[in-house]
């Protein structure tokens, strides 16, 4: 019910790239962040009682809007580890599923108050983590007839520290 809800608040997909791919293949792109720019980044998640993930998720979300001629609703992908309790903590294997974030950007709004909604949305998309995407998009295609993907752009943040000075 959740995903469906979100659903009717953005019901079409929305892509950074209008190119088609002729394969699977993904684009990565990996940023690796200095010492300075962490602590930067970090420090306005603490002053915004927020989280690191959550600024780096509007900053992607601010530019793929603009990008985008201003779009206000759509999705970006991110995995999630899916380990709510203390029995999968214990347990071996990949609990590991993508889940669709709704990014809601206002561009009559500050970026901290887009950082706020996007915290907001977050921690209710983490309560909801264990559902399926391929569920997902199987319960749309049934209930809306949406034929589509909802993202072609997906936000995998790793807090690792690999002690090599850059």
């Amino acid at each position: 019910n959740y995903f469906m809800e979100r659903f009717k608040k953005c019901d079409e997909a929305t892509y950074l790239s209008d190119k088609q791919s002729g394969t699977y293949m993904a684009e990565r792109k990996t940023i690796r962040l200095t010492e300075e720019q962490t602590a930067q980044i970090n420090a306005m998640a603490q002053d915004n009682d927020s989280s690191m993930f959550a600024v780096l998720m509007t900053l992607s979300a601010t530019y793929f809007s603009r990008v985008k001629m201003n779009v206000k609703k759509f999705y970006i992908g991110t995995p999630v580890l899916n380990r709510a309790g203390i029995k999968e903590w214990n347990t071996a294997g990949m609990f590991i599923n993508t889940v669709p974030f709704l990014a809601e950007i206002d561009n009559t709004k500050t970026f901290c108050e887009n950082l706020q909604i996007a915290t907001d949305n977050i921690m209710s998309l983490l309560r909801h983590q264990h559902y399926n995407y391929e569920q997902l998009l199987s319960g749309l295609r049934k209930e809306y007839n949406f034929t589509e993907k909802l993202y072609d752009v997906i936000l995998s943040y790793q807090n690792a520290k690999t002690g090599a000075k850059q």
